[in-house]
């Protein structure tokens, strides 16, 4: 254990807490400022990025983070069902987005661009430690982003009109329960069963594509995963004092399984929602159900 760094990240850690509760304006921003240090903590120790995910698989052969991403997916569609199902569509910040060709080009250019810098948002918050050139370049062109994209969006039809849309959200964008509203829990049941079978066929389809790969030859793995794995099998779990060095280095020292990372991003996300009306954008627009 690097004693040294583990001091600095301590002091770090509190002096942002600090200085956030004496000087952000109001109980909310400072809930934030938590919930993003919760976090970047949870996607640094788990190398996790949305991007990364279809860029692994094709560069390295990989798919443990598109599968993980699959099972992040279906537990916040789960806690987002459960917080929705007796609210009123208006209660929550939900980002739900015209269908159109706006969103067509977007996400073409999104990908594109995710594709070609290895990293998206997230990514970024893993990258800017350990390969700052590139994370650096990703983060200024997605900031660039906002300031050609918004104006856009505010004034081009292209952009702004859906082609289809639901009573819940009507002229904005497909909302999945007004779809199934004749089934059980207004529809929630079974958006959700649709969430977990389309996961299920990204996973499937993921492992077969791995093990293609594997098969002729092509599989170059990622270092970070390999080096999960190699821990996975040859630490044992051990009891240990609750504030002990083997308790500080297996839970801030170590790399975390990509699950464990998977499912504290998703209790994350389950708080923002419930206690800011809202979650992390990013990721709302995929795990509310909405199409």
């Amino acid at each position: 254990m690097n004693k040294t760094q583990a001091w600095w990240a301590a002091l770090i850690t509190l002096a942002t807490i600090v200085l956030g509760g004496v000087f952000l304006d109001g109980a909310p921003l400072f809930l934030r400022l938590l919930m993003g240090l919760g976090l970047g903590f949870a996607l640094a120790k788990g190398s996790l990025g949305f991007a990364g995910s279809v860029n692994r698989a094709y560069r390295r052969g990989s798919t443990q983070l598109l599968q993980t991403l699959m099972f992040m997916f279906v537990v916040t569609a789960i806690i987002n069902a459960g917080m929705l199902f007796n609210a009123q569509p208006d209660e929550y910040r939900l980002w739900v987005n015209p269908i159109n060709l706006g969103l067509l080009v977007g996400g073409v250019m999104f990908g594109a661009g995710m594709s070609l810098s290895s990293c998206c948002a997230t990514g970024v918050m893993v990258e800017m430690v350990s390969d700052i050139p590139r994370a650096l370049v990703t983060l200024i062109f997605f900031g660039a982003g906002v300031f050609f994209g918004f104006p856009l969006q505010a004034t081009q039809g292209w952009i702004r009109e859906t082609a289809m849309s639901t009573p819940s959200y009507a002229g904005k964008g497909v909302f999945l329960p007004d779809l199934f509203t004749w089934g059980p829990l207004n529809g929630y049941f079974i958006s959700v069963l649709v969430t977990i079978v389309f996961a299920s066929i990204v996973v499937l389809a993921a492992r077969k594509y791995q093990a293609y790969r594997e098969k002729s030859g092509t599989y170059l793995g990622v270092e970070g995963e390999i080096l999960r794995d190699k821990e996975a099998l040859t630490v044992k779990p051990r009891s240990h004092a609750l504030f002990s060095v083997a308790n500080y280095q297996r839970w801030f020292g170590n790399v975390w399984q990509m699950s464990t990372s998977a499912l504290v991003i998703a209790l994350i996300f389950g708080v923002m929602m419930a206690s800011t009306g809202s979650g992390w954008g990013g990721i709302n627009a995929i795990w509310c159900m909405v199409w």
